[in-house]
């Protein structure tokens, strides 16, 4: 698949400067700023990886979790009001896992 991209050495403008400061014309895009490549894409960052790896588990401790709420909801052992306060908190403590897991995978990689 060819895709165009912007000139690393001119930075897009289409002129660089030779060696006495005179403009001259990029040699590597001819003066475009842009050029074609079909160079394969680059890998998913480390950071996407690690988002979609904390979303994996996320998703797996709240299947784990609603098999187990649904579990002792349907048999009985839960009333209503407990049934809402222990949905809320499951909840709460998802986002929150979500949130610092982010946050600290920016912070080590930086």
């Amino acid at each position: 698949m060819e895709r165009e991209l912007i000139c690393e050495k001119c930075n897009g403008t289409g002129y660089v400067l030779d060696g006495s400061g005179k403009q001259d014309v990029c040699p590597r895009c001819f003066g475009l700023g842009t050029y074609k490549t079909s160079e394969p894409l680059p890998p998913l960052s480390r950071s996407k990886k690690d988002i979609r790896k904390m979303l994996i588990y996320t998703l797996a401790g709240l299947g784990i979790y609603y098999s187990v709420f649904f579990y002792y909801f349907i048999e009985g052992y839960l009333s209503v009001t407990e049934a809402i306060i222990i949905l809320i908190t499951g909840h709460a403590v998802a986002i929150t896992f979500i949130v610092i897991y982010i946050l600290f995978s920016y912070v080590y990689s930086a």
